[in-house]
């Protein structure tokens, strides 16, 4: 599978918070870009902003560095992109050995489109003429509670504890389990199909009603659906980020998959028994060098 994208449209703003904790990857992206990524700091713990941007800048990279030519990244690729970010994060963990942060990812592979995320910053899958097709499930004790039955859908948008997630990227140690990512590799592609990969800032401002109806609107650009959304969110409580992906066409092989699929990663831990000082110290000094 072949998938061509439109110019993607991103943003980030920072609401009515005092600081930025969302990041976003890449700066700046075009018709040639495979990997999306937005992190949101939590808040409730110090330097989200530190963790947010270490976390985003990391998967982009090494995804840029593991994806194959011919489009090959699966669930084995992405958890070694995993161990590396939580690596990176505990390599800073001077700066605060508390900092946190979502992360939502997607990749354009040749099987599909893989999702991952960790915490509640979402992701939707919209079709024009039949809105939102798919929506990542929020790591969230609200959203636990709406599987459970306890409350309703729409109870959960107005709840006291909307805000507490239950999984976030954090600094390990070898006493935590490290939270797992739900990955989804969406196998039903079609060409107008909209992704939006946002911070909960942006869901938070718009209904999912509104941003089904504007993305999929077929007398705007994208660049207009962005420009409109980005003026709708600008005022919102929290900060806000988003990229939005249009697919522009889609080339089926032989052998690809027809059917969506989900799962979790199963990360047992980012340290290496046999990883010295001398070798977390050469792994440093390359990636170092590496920017030169």
């Amino acid at each position: 599978m072949k998938i061509s994208i439109n110019q993607p449209y991103g943003y980030t703003q920072i609401g009515q918070r005092k600081g930025q904790q969302d990041s976003i990857a890449p700066q700046a992206a075009d018709t040639a870009t495979r990997c999306f990524v937005v992190c949101d700091g939590v808040g409730g713990l110090e330097r989200g902003e530190v963790a947010s941007a270490l976390v985003a800048e990391t998967v982009e990279r090494m995804v840029e560095e593991t994806l194959a030519d011919d489009g090959t990244f699966g669930v084995a690729e992405l958890q070694r992109v995993l161990c590396r970010a939580y690596d990176c994060l505990y390599d800073n963990r001077s700066v605060s050995h508390r900092m946190a942060t979502t992360l939502a990812m997607m990749v354009m592979t040749g099987r599909g489109v893989l999702v991952a995320h960790i915490g509640d910053s979402p992701m939707l899958q919209l079709r024009p003429h039949e809105g939102t097709i798919f929506r990542t499930s929020d790591h969230s004790l609200v959203a636990e509670m709406v599987a459970r039955g306890d409350i309703t859908a729409e109870d959960a948008l107005q709840h006291p504890q909307r805000n507490i997630i239950t999984r976030c990227m954090f600094v390990p140690d070898r006493q935590r389990r490290i939270s797992q990512a739900t990955v989804d590799m969406i196998a039903d592609v079609r060409p107008g199909d909209v992704f939006l990969l946002c911070s909960d800032g942006v869901n938070g401002a718009v209904s999912e009603e509104y941003l089904a109806r504007l993305l999929t609107a077929d007398d705007l650009t994208l660049q207009q659906k962005g420009e409109l959304l980005q003026q709708q969110t600008a005022d919102s409580h929290d900060n806000n980020t988003a990229w939005i992906v249009e697919v522009a066409d889609v080339e089926h092989e032989e052998g690809d998959p027809t059917v969506n699929s989900t799962c979790e990663t199963a990360i047992e831990s980012v340290f290496d028994d046999d990883d010295s000082i001398a070798d977390r110290i050469r792994r440093w000094w390359k990636d170092v060098t590496s920017k030169w």
